[in-house]
């Protein structure tokens, strides 16, 4: 039997292991509210990561640190993966990995940072769609 796969124009998708903890479920919450129109998703594993990839055709992405290390080689190269922000506590340490990848435009450990970039980036994406 055929199986039908939903797809999404355009989408925030947020990976982190940890987006089941206190203080990443506010910000969680605060991203749905924010992008609740648009499309707004999180994962956290690589697998589920890669299965939202593969159903949009626009992603804008926020990763942890160490999920964007390991998952940027796998997807950079996808059309589909515009850009990429990295929301991480050791910003030095993701800034030196982070810089082979020019999908990625930013490493903050701030959310307020990190939500004001992804809000700016979905508008440039959304803008180029019309």
């Amino acid at each position: 039997m055929l199986k039908i796969r939903q797809i999404s124009l355009s989408r925030v998708i947020w990976i982190d292991p940890g987006i089941h903890n206190k203080e990443n479920h506010k910000y969680r919450l605060r991203l749905e509210d924010e992008f609740n129109t648009i499309g707004f998703s999180y994962a956290t594993s690589i697998e589920i990561a890669v299965s939202q990839i593969n159903s949009t055709v626009k992603t804008v992405l926020i990763a942890s640190g160490q999920m964007g290390k390991i998952l940027m080689p796998r997807i950079h190269h996808l059309e589909n993966v515009l850009v990429v922000l990295v929301f991480c506590f050791k910003t030095d340490d993701h800034e030196k990995w982070a810089k082979d990848f020019t999908k990625i435009k930013g490493v903050t450990n701030s959310f307020e940072e990190a939500l004001k970039v992804s809000k700016k980036l979905l508008s440039n994406v959304m803008k180029n769609q019309a």
